[in-house]
């Protein structure tokens, strides 16, 4: 990801924590960043050389007031068509699969950004690590059955309540 995407990308994360500290404040989910893991490569006093490590964990993890836990990659994709898997990685893949296999709620959070318009879905995983129903496939439309559109004033917890009804 370049530079500009990355930043983009970092802000959309920024936007999804203040959702998430709204949703404590209303006592409906605890949900956090999880934080990216660090290798220190050397230290000169009290400084420290670090790098980002292979992650191992979906960006956001936490518990519903349900006492369920819920696990979610924050993604932002400008392609007007589709999203692409290719913007997840294996071990993300691999982690919200869990996550749905021990009976928590799994999904791609997306923000859409097309010129100056942007629409948020919710992208379910399931626990076979089937993106919104969708076998076989380097994409989804954002139109696909198994998505769903977050409403303006709504939220991704609107979206997951919204499923399990």
């Amino acid at each position: 990801m370049s530079g500009r995407g990355a930043r983009a990308g970092k802000a959309y994360e920024r936007q999804v924590d203040e959702t998430n500290a709204f949703l404590m404040q209303q006592g409906l989910a605890f949900v956090f960043k999880v934080p990216d893991p660090m290798q220190v490569k050397y230290r000169e006093g009290r400084n420290y050389l670090a790098r980002k490590s292979a992650a191992v964990y979906a960006d956001f993890a936490g518990m519903l007031a349900d006492g369920r836990f819920v696990g979610f990659d924050a993604k932002r994709c400008e392609d007007t068509d589709r999203f692409p898997f290719s913007q997840l990685s294996d071990h993300q893949r691999w982690c919200l699969q869990m996550t749905a296999a021990f009976g928590g709620h799994a999904f791609v959070l997306v923000l859409r950004v097309d010129g100056a318009r942007w629409n948020e879905y919710v992208f379910p995983v399931d626990e076979d690590g089937i993106i919104a129903g969708v076998t076989d496939a380097k994409s989804i439309r954002w139109d696909a059955a198994g998505a769903f559109m977050v409403p303006r004033g709504q939220t991704w917890f609107d979206q997951i309540v919204r499923a399990q009804q």
